[in-house]
C-alpha cells in the first residue's frame, strides 16, 4: 500500500485480510476496524507499517489482529481499543482512548509469529479524553496469548512503553503439557504499566509479574500449581518433619 491501509471502514462495514505469505508494505498507517469490523490474520509472510497501527479506531468499531506466523513490524505505535486516529494529538500522549465503544483485540497464537513495535503499545481503553456526559459506551482492549503444543508463545517486542492500563490480559493453554512454575514472557518494553486486568478465568492458573530484562521490563505469565498439588506438597513436608522428629 502506497500510503494508508484501512480494513473494515465505516457504516458497520466488515473487512478481513488473511496473510499467509509474501510481503505487505504500508507506507502510512494501518487501521483495522474503523466504525466497522476489521480483522487481520497473519500466518506467514512479512508486514511492515511505516507509521502507526490502530485496532478498533473510531466510535462503535471492532478491530482484531491475530499473529500466528510471519513477521509484523510497526514503526510507530500500536493502539488497541479506544482509538480515534484522525483526532489524535502528538504521540505518545493522547493517541488512544478518544473513541467510544471502540474495541480492539491483539491475539498472539503460538510461537511462530514475530511482532515488533518501534513506538509504544497503547492499550488503555479507559482514557476517554473527549467523552461528554451525554455519550455512553465503553472501550475494550483485549490482549490474548495462546500457548500451543509445548512451544510456548511469542513475545511482543515494544521499543517504547507499554500502557496496559485497564487492558484485559488473557493467557490460554490450547495445547501441550506444562509443569507448574513454567513461565512465558509475553511483552517486553522500556516501561510496562502494572494496572492491567487479568482475565477472570486465568486467576489462580497464571500469575502475572513484571520483571527486569529485555528492553527494560518483561511481563511474565507463570503457571501456578493447582490447589490440590499445593495441598499434597504441604502434607508431604509435614510428613517429613514428623519422621525427623520421631528419629530424634
Amino acid at each position: 500500500a502506497g500510503r494508508n491501509l484501512l480494513v473494515g471502514v465505516f457504516g458497520a462495514a466488515q473487512g478481513t485480510v488473511n496473510q499467509s505469505g509474501g510481503t505487505v508494505s504500508v507506507g502510512g498507517v494501518l487501521r483495522v476496524g474503523i466504525d466497522g469490523v476489521g480483522t487481520w490474520n497473519q500466518t506467514g509472510g512479512t508486514t511492515t507499517v511505516a507509521g502507526s497501527a490502530w485496532l478498533g479506531d473510531f466510535d462503535t468499531s471492532l478491530g482484531t489482529l491475530k499473529s500466528s506466523g510471519g513477521s509484523l513490524n510497526i514503526t510507530g505505535n500500536l493502539s488497541v481499543g479506544g482509538a480515534l486516529a484522525s483526532n489524535a494529538p502528538a504521540v505518545p500522549v493522547g493517541t488512544q482512548g478518544q473513541a467510544l465503544d471502540a474495541d480492539g483485540t491483539l491475539v498472539i497464537s503460538g510461537s511462530g509469529g514475530d511482532v515488533n513495535i518501534g513506538g509504544n503499545l497503547l492499550a488503555n481503553p479507559g482514557d476517554h479524553t473527549r467523552r461528554r456526559p451525554d455519550m455512553t459506551g465503553d472501550n475494550v482492549s483485549n490482549l490474548v496469548f495462546e500457548i500451543l503444543n509445548n512451544t510456548g508463545v511469542s513475545r511482543v517486542d515494544v521499543a517504547g512503553i507499554a500502557d496496559l492500563t485497564g487492558a484485559i490480559l488473557d493467557v490460554d493453554i490450547l495445547g501441550g503439557s506444562f509443569a507448574a512454575g513454567s513461565f512465558f514472557d509475553i511483552f517486553t518494553a522500556i516501561d510496562i504499566s502494572p494496572d492491567y486486568v487479568q482475565a477472570a478465568e486465568d486467576v489462580g492458573v497464571f500469575s502475572l509479574s513484571i520483571v527486569p530484562g529485555g528492553n527494560g521490563e518483561i511481563l511474565r505469565a507463570t503457571l501456578v500449581p493447582e490447589p490440590a498439588t499445593i495441598a499434597l506438597a504441604g502434607l508431604g513436608a509435614l510428613a517429613v518433619v514428623a519422621m525427623r522428629r520421631r528419629k530424634k
